[in-house]
């Protein structure tokens, strides 16, 4: 059997669920760029009835329908990332 004093079976209690808790912390922030690349193939477009913000994955659409209301918008209205 192992022996072990009380204070590193403390220390080891409380410490190894916190490593755990901040690498599931900060496992969101290690996928970022990868998302910034992704969105830079696509287009953001803004409803002017309903304001919602969307994208579109096609390069070439002169118009699309908002997801929301179903309005048509420009091309002109967007902005590319």
């Amino acid at each position: 059997m192992i022996a072990i004093d009380f204070i590193w079976s403390v220390f080891l209690f409380v410490s190894l669920p916190l490593l755990l808790i901040f690498l599931a912390w900060i496992r969101p922030f290690q996928s970022r760029p990868a998302f910034r690349k992704l969105a830079i193939e696509k287009e953001i477009w803004h409803c002017n009835v309903c304001t919602y913000s969307y994208f579109i994955f096609e390069a070439d659409v002169f118009m699309s329908e908002c997801p929301r209301c179903g309005s048509l918008n420009k091309r002109e209205e967007s902005i590319s990332i």
